[in-house]
């Protein structure tokens, strides 16, 4: 289970940032955006839904369903990870 969740995460990573990179744009992973957060809850309740014994189709559409619910609601109610402060 675990390695399946990192592959969901690492595929929106790697995903993400060679979309940002071409666009000559700071890479998303590198701000404090739910970007991540997103992709492993996604990632879990796709697990959660295929140990419960659903059809992988229904599987499929309700782990894009939470990413994007996740990712939109982030940008509506402006949710942001905490930022690292280095200390001089």
């Amino acid at each position: 289970p675990m390695i399946a969740i990192m592959m969901g995460v690492w595929t929106a990573i790697i995903g993400g940032l060679l979309r940002d990179i071409i666009c000559n744009e700071i890479p998303l992973v590198l701000q404090r955006e739910i970007y991540i957060t997103a992709s492993i809850a996604g990632s879990l309740a796709y697990l959660a839904l295929d140990y419960g014994g659903l059809d992988t189709t229904i599987n499929e559409f309700a782990m894009l369903f939470i990413i994007f619910a996740v990712r939109m609601l982030a940008l509506k109610f402006d949710w942001h990870l905490p930022s690292i402060r280095l200390v001089d």
